[in-house]
């Protein structure tokens, strides 16, 4: 599996990943219901693994690649 985001972009969705997940159990912020919990642990684990791994299913099946310097030289 080929990364298809930058590492900026990679950082930015695992650290909100993660703060979603804090969020979701109650660590930070405002307490949620059970159905706002489950919505943001759900939005959490996404957003993290996606960071984590650097790859995105909607950026392959929109062709977006964010990581690539110079996107032109890749289609060779």
């Amino acid at each position: 599996m080929m990364t298809n985001m930058g590492v900026l972009d990679g950082v930015f969705r695992f650290t909100v990943g993660v703060a979603l997940l804090a969020w979701s159990y109650g660590r930070i912020g405002p307490v949620m219901s059970d159905m706002g919990s489950w919505l943001l642990w759900i939005a959490g684990a996404v957003l993290a693994l996606t960071g984590l791994f650097r790859h995105c299913p909607l950026y392959a099946y929109f062709k977006i690649d964010s990581c690539a310097i110079y996107p032109k030289d890749d289609e060779e």
